[in-house]
């Protein structure tokens, strides 16, 4: 299983120690993005993602359940949000405002 697919070791493809399916945008996406979060829903990366694309980052969501690989596997959470590695910490320091002003 590579990038949730179910592929051949002849198909993947191996960089800096992480194993990649043979699409290269793939590889791209891990070189020049970071996971922010793992999330319990789509809804709350999808919530996540709207929210920092109303600040100006551009957010990439990976739902575990559209991968054709991981169908019927019990998994903690359901989806990932990816951004540009230089936006980290704009964007937790967004998400942390959104905390503060839930919990007053």
């Amino acid at each position: 299983m590579v990038c949730g697919t179910p592929v051949c070791a002849s198909c993947v493809t191996e960089h800096d120690g992480k194993m990649f399916c043979s699409d290269g945008s793939h590889q791209e996406l891990w070189d020049t993005h970071v996971p922010l979060g793992r999330y319990d829903s789509q809804f709350e990366a999808d919530w996540i993602s709207k929210n920092l694309a109303a600040a100006g980052i551009v957010a990439h969501e990976f739902t575990f359940r559209s991968r054709p690989g991981l169908y019927g596997l019990v998994l903690q959470q359901e989806a990932a949000v990816f951004i540009q590695r230089t936006d980290l910490d704009k964007s937790r320091e967004i998400l942390k405002q959104y905390e503060e002003e839930k919990g007053s």
